[in-house]
């Protein structure tokens, strides 16, 4: 498991400085997913194949993540994978109230 932080840049309309907290949320279909012969990437925990889907299942600082593949994917669990998250597409919570900040 990859215990790396996983950079992300907060939009300045958050306001933040470095010691405030977020929850962010990201959708399975906003992180390409590619595999890797790389040791620095992620390792694969599980893998769902949903038909014309398949989910990758991974973990990111002990939480667990996963990224949407559209159609058969050879990704198999112990495998590593990169991720290309849609930073477009990151969304943020108030760690306290769970509404939406941005």
């Amino acid at each position: 498991m990859n215990e790396e932080p996983y950079p992300v840049t907060v939009p300045k309309s958050l306001n933040c400085s470095e010691n405030k907290n977020a929850i962010i949320g990201i959708r399975p279909d906003d992180i390409e997913i590619e595999k890797t012969s790389d040791k620095e990437g992620f390792t694969v925990t599980h893998v769902e194949a949903l038909g014309s889907e398949t989910l990758v299942f991974f973990n990111v600082n002990k939480a667990q993540c996963s990224g949407l593949i559209r159609g058969f994917s050879e990704i198999r669990p112990n495998d590593k994978v990169k991720i290309k998250i849609k930073k477009e597409k990151v969304l943020f919570f108030d760690p306290n109230t769970s509404q939406r900040i941005i």
